[in-house]
């Protein structure tokens, strides 16, 4: 189908580069982001929602959400005591819809990012930009003649850390969409480690945990907000809309290293607070409440990967 051409090319190309990079995979130790590695790496994930609710659209309605991601670090450049990776983050959204007057919307979020890690005055400094395009299928199957400035996007994290009593004390600032529209917010806590096992982040938007329950068993859970905002064309290229989408995740997670670089991940968890902003076929406009609903997610990891979620978030 032509919907799936895109992620088999990026698939294809994030093993290609991956591949070359040869098996000298390095890890690093748990850090200022929990889980860092030094690329070549690859990430596969799938994650699938059961129907739920529209509360309030102009009929009964309901979606179901699939996902399907590929994040992959390419290579790293090193200057001194700081480092630049660049990579590929490719995400593939599917709505299947039930009483919505429109066709199920293939929505695809593609973005490179480049990240700085360094040390400056005692700060240790993770930043981050990522350029791409946040589209529906009907661009790219057209792509030269229907992309536009609408389609692209970027987004960028800076955080800062300096340890102080024995903690990581983190401030900074990010410009994305995962709370479902173009966004500046501060974050701002503190990372512990209780025990050479356990790494918490308390910061906001994103707490999290990592307990390393053995040399080839990880436990990881994460909150965080898992909305984004596509540029939708219609089939025929005659209107356009924002599709928005906006709620957070309660994530678990279980992994296991199956054999020497390669992770299996399984992860269950909870969305909440959701929302969906979209345009029917008929030109009518849904900002709807969707009922809260459970997520399931299976992924595998070649290298020092981070784990994958939604719409670009690694943790």
């Amino acid at each position: 189908m032509d919907m799936q051409r895109p992620l088999l090319a990026a698939i294809t190309l994030a093993v290609l580069i991956t591949a070359q990079g040869g098996c000298a995979f390095t890890s690093r130790s748990a850090g200022s982001s929990m889980e860092n590695g030094r690329p070549p790496f690859l990430a596969l994930s799938i994650t699938r929602q059961p129907a739920a609710d529209f509360s309030s659209s102009p009929a009964p309605a309901s979606a179901r959400t699939k996902e399907t991601q590929v994040f992959a670090g390419f290579h790293r450049f090193e200057e001194g005591d700081g480092t630049l990776d660049v990579g590929l983050d490719y995400q593939y959204t599917r709505y299947v819809y039930d009483g919505i007057d429109g066709r199920n919307r293939d929505l695809h979020r593609f973005q490179f990012p480049l990240r700085y890690q360094g040390i400056t005055d005692g700060w240790s400094i993770d930043a981050s930009i990522a350029p791409g395009i946040s589209t529906s299928s009907n661009v790219l199957k057209e792509f030269f003649d229907q992309v536009s400035g609408d389609d692209l996007f970027a987004t960028a994290r800076l955080e800062g850390r300096r340890d102080w009593r024995s903690r990581n004390w983190i401030v900074g600032l990010a410009y994305d969409r995962t709370f479902g529209r173009p966004l500046v917010y501060p974050i701002a806590g503190v990372e512990l480690s209780p025990s050479d096992a356990l790494d918490i982040r308390l910061a906001f938007p994103d707490p999290g945990f990592r307990y390393r329950w053995s040399d080839r068993q990880t436990l990881s859970g994460r909150l965080f907000p898992a909305g984004h905002q596509w540029h939708v064309m219609t089939d025929d290229f005659s209107a356009e809309f924002d599709y928005r989408v906006e709620g957070l995740r309660a994530q678990l997670g279980w992994s296991m290293r199956l054999w020497k670089q390669v992770t299996l991940d399984i992860s269950g968890g909870y969305e909440f607070a959701r929302k969906h902003y979209l345009t029917d076929d008929l030109g009518v406009r849904i900002e709807s409440d969707v009922d809260d609903q459970w997520l399931f997610l299976v992924g595998l990891r070649a290298g020092p990967a981070p784990l994958p979620y939604a719409h670009g978030s690694q943790l």
